[in-house]
């Protein structure tokens, strides 16, 4: 009998992490423009996905890009990594590519919706968009509502297509560009565990690293050893916290540290890497005295 509640169990939990997740809902640019968007993804263990996100999924801009993530009852996160396909047939327009911070769940009467703001990069990580997502599960909302939504958003694009302008795209439509181009460099995991050694090849002679509280303040304090000399030790919050060290060696080992979890475990934070070419963001979750490592590797000079 033991033996068949334990079969049982884990059948259940692993359909649970198997769940496929639905949303549908909108992008707002900064520039006034806005976008149909759909999220598809099967959870995994620990709330981490892997999916993908259709933009303009019944317009003449249609692109789908693969995404991976986070997702909790109350906060989601997620980055889209690349184009698996488009219906943009000019090749000289830009991509972009959206980082959400934390979509946080809002409850409006009987209808609940994930919003939150976004950064959009390009492939040589300059600023290409930032705006707002509101996300609803697909199940939550009814054929009538979505029928509207696709006609409102229609008919802002058929207004915006009409002027004497070439018609700006979410992929093309560009902030002041910063001085100084940077790469994106990615990971091949969404999140940083415990024991996880991310080396990266780095250029700068100097990086700034930028920690911030994922979710809700909780009081998850860390440690950050550059060479295994104590450089900070602090509280995280959403206001963020930033330190520039030197990176003028070959090799620059950042490990960092759970000193507590907070009222709620585990600890997890943002954390981003920013050089003079180069710009690097993780998600870390970690339990208290747990610890990964960054590696900083300077590339060979020919």
């Amino acid at each position: 009998m033991k033996k068949k509640f334990i079969l049982i169990l884990l059948t259940v939990c692993s359909s649970l992490f198997a769940q496929k997740k639905e949303f549908f809902g909108i992008v707002k640019t900064d520039s006034g423009r806005s976008f149909l968007i759909t999220l598809e993804f099967r959870l995994k263990g620990l709330g981490e996905f892997d999916g993908r996100t259709t933009l303009d999924p019944f317009g003449p801009y249609k692109t789908i890009t693969s995404v991976n993530g986070l997702f909790q009852d109350s906060v989601m996160i997620f980055t889209e990594l690349g184009n698996l396909e488009s219906d943009i047939k000019d090749t000289n327009q830009q991509f972009c590519f959206i980082y959400t911070n934390d979509l946080t769940l809002n409850n409006k009467g009987k209808s609940q919706s994930y919003e939150g703001q976004y950064i959009g990069y390009d492939l040589n990580g300059d600023t290409c968009s930032i705006g707002t997502i509101q996300l609803s599960q697909k199940e939550d909302l009814s054929l009538r509502k979505v029928k509207k939504v696709v006609k409102i958003i229609t008919e802002r694009s058929r207004d915006v297509g009409d002027e004497n302008v070439k018609q700006p795209d979410f992929h093309e439509t560009k902030i002041k560009s910063p001085t100084v181009k940077r790469k994106m460099l990615r990971s091949d995991k969404p999140m940083l565990y415990h024991q996880n050694v991310e080396t990266l090849k780095w250029s700068s002679d100097s990086v700034t690293i930028y920690f911030k509280d994922t979710f809700d303040e909780d009081g998850d304090s860390v440690r950050v050893e550059i060479d295994d000399t104590v450089i900070e030790e602090f509280v995280l919050s959403k206001n963020g916290k930033s330190f520039t060290v030197s990176t003028e060696k070959n090799n620059v080992l950042i490990r960092i540290k759970a000193i507590s979890e907070g009222d709620l475990a585990p600890n997890t934070m943002d954390v981003m890497l920013i050089g003079d070419d180069s710009i690097f963001r993780s998600s870390v979750r970690l339990r208290r005295d747990e610890w990964t490592d960054i590696i900083l590797t300077k590339p060979n000079k020919r």
